[in-house]
């Protein structure tokens, strides 16, 4: 059975077991497997009257019982949105009726900023396929024999949607957050690649019109992969487009919201009731906290119920823009950050601070850290996601590796050299090759005294698990708020193991150097003073390579090396 059959099958156990379940054993249940997650819902109709058919009408009451669920369930914070597709009448008029007497949850309105303007209704509401007949170009985006019967639909009562002046009422008042849902909402996935990009720049052009500044999207239909790709997101980014929304059943962490991921959304059948639709997302989170049990226990897990396309999804985007100016407005060469152990890149934001004022700045994530995702399987195939994902921006990069990242680096190295696409030596931060036990006793004791008399360091710092482990429970006690990268990742105080064995698992998977091949151009290294001074003073990168190396050394430890106050004098380490 593929993950969407097991999506189905495990969503239709849990219609049948959520109706025996007491509300407040529910309510509890939430509580306890949501944590300090958030989550949203994907609503289209609200309705005075029973569920229809479509799935797509959420009766009033039961949406009222939803609500006041929520609110207990948060007990003053705030962990549900509820966003509404589509901009229909009944849906905004809902919405400006609750919203205010319910300050604790999210409301969002996503809207087609063209059909608001111009009373024009959906395809499906006016008896036409929105799939099959896609156009072939930007003229025929709603080709003209479709005008009458949207307009048609768009007057009818029953499919009615907002106009602008309601909307920008709705909005002025604080209610909620109006967002783009592109004009004319077609699949976008589905578009050839010039009449999808003219469509996403249409729709923020059209909302900037009707609506000022366009800060949040939400794609139609939604499913990654499926609907949209990752270029697609990378367009709205660049466009200024802060929040971006899909549709997937998960949670998600605060660290997401606020680091331009593209944030999931539970689709809601309207035909559930409030219990079952709360259970249906407590579910998925007690799903959601297994797996990353096991994925701390035995190396990430494999892919996830929750969609199939999420793989291709995010296999597409491995390349997170993290500061300064989009390439194409830049004669800065980018640079370009390689993934340590755990596979995030939240270690680079301060670095990234300090550089996205000369030069747009990125960063490769490793894969298996997302719901939905594989990780790598060999070392090729993580160096081929690596790879691949820098040549989409089509010009020499500035390539730097932290940690494990750095035998990543030097493997992506010549492949990039040959394609023309690197920019400079190649720099490697606290990158080390070899293992402490293959160096005799007296060696390892010889480098460590040559070590700390050269740069007066009183301790000897062997890398090792307990290490690991020492640095990630000082960041947990350290006050709030946590580092993001913990956050982003999900771990608390119960979770340090698994962070441990999660990069054990990248560890095991490029710790063998000899599949990288040696690389004959220049290389940087840098150094903290407190990474395994018992090495030579290269940490063994030096039997990569066939070309010069630069060793230069800096203060901190493998982690407060990167941290704000320090990134300055690293930067200049980097690259003066």
């Amino acid at each position: 059975m593929n993950a969407v059959p097991r999506a189905l099958a495990f969503d239709a156990l849990v219609r049948r077991v959520a109706p025996a379940l007491p509300l407040p054993v529910v309510e509890r249940w939430a509580r306890r497997a949501i944590g300090g997650r958030e989550a949203a819902l994907c609503l289209h109709r609200v309705g005075a009257g029973p569920a229809d058919a479509s799935g797509l009408v959420l009766p009033a009451p039961v949406l009222d019982e939803l609500v006041a669920a929520a609110e207990r369930i948060g007990r003053g914070r705030r962990w549900l949105a509820l966003t509404f597709d589509d901009g229909y009448l009944d849906a905004v008029r809902y919405v400006a009726e609750r919203a205010e007497r319910h300050p604790t949850i999210g409301w969002h309105l996503f809207i087609c900023p063209d059909k608001a303007a111009g009373g024009r209704g959906f395809r499906w509401d006016a008896g036409l396929d929105p799939f099959t007949e896609l156009p072939a170009d930007v003229a025929a985006l709603e080709r003209e024999h479709d005008r009458r019967a949207l307009v048609r639909a768009g007057a009818d009562e029953r499919c009615a949607l907002a106009g602008i002046e309601l909307l920008r009422t709705v909005r002025d008042a604080g209610f909620a957050e109006v967002g783009n849902h592109t004009d004319h909402h077609l699949p976008l996935a589905s578009l050839a690649a010039e009449v999808a990009t003219a469509e996403l720049a249409g729709s923020v052009a059209s909302f900037e019109r009707e609506l000022g500044a366009c800060r949040s999207f939400a794609f139609p239909f939604g499913t990654p992969g499926l609907y949209w790709r990752a270029e697609h997101a990378e367009q709205l980014r660049a466009a200024g487009v802060e929040q971006i929304w899909s549709v997937q059943s998960r949670t998600f962490t605060a660290a997401e919201r606020t680091s331009g991921a593209v944030l999931p959304r539970f689709p809601v059948d309207g035909r559930d009731d409030a219990r079952t639709i709360v259970a249906l997302v407590a579910a998925r989170a007690t799903l959601e906290r297994v797996r990353a049990l096991a994925a701390g226990r035995h190396g990430p897990a494999g892919p996830t119920s929750s969609a199939a396309a999420a793989t291709r999804y995010v296999r597409d985007e491995p390349l997170v823009h993290l500061a300064g100016p989009v390439a194409a407005e830049s004669d800065r060469a980018p640079t370009v950050f390689v993934y340590g152990a755990s596979g995030h890149v939240e270690t680079f934001r301060a670095l990234a601070a300090v550089l996205g004022a000369s030069r747009p700045v990125y960063a490769v994530r490793a894969l298996g850290l997302l719901e939905g995702e594989r990780p790598a399987g060999d070392v090729a195939e993580a160096l081929e996601v690596a790879i691949d994902a820098v040549k989409q921006l089509g010009r020499p990069v500035e390539l730097v590796g932290y940690s494990l990242g750095g035998l990543v680096a030097l493997g992506m190295a010549g492949p990039l050299e040959r394609a023309e696409l690197l920019a400079g030596p190649v720099r490697l931060i606290d990158t080390y090759a070899g293992s402490l036990e293959v160096l005799p006793l007296s060696t390892r004791l010889r480098n460590a005294l040559a070590f700390t008399r050269r740069h007066g360091v009183r301790r000897v710092l062997p890398w090792s698990r307990r290490l690991v482990e020492r640095q990630v429970r000082g960041a947990l006690r350290r006050p709030a708020p946590r580092p993001a990268w913990l956050e982003e990742l999900g771990f608390g105080e119960g979770r340090v193991a698994g962070l441990v064995d999660l990069e054990a698992h990248h560890r095991a998977l490029l710790g063998d150097t000899d599949l990288v091949e040696p690389y004959r151009g220049p290389v940087r290294t840098i150094r903290s003073l407190d990474l395994a001074p018992n090495l030579p003073e290269d940490a063994g990168v030096g039997r990569l390579l066939q070309g010069p190396l630069d060793v230069r050394f800096v203060r901190g430890d493998h982690f407060s090396m990167l941290s704000p106050h320090r990134v300055q004098r690293l930067v200049a380490a980097l690259f003066h």
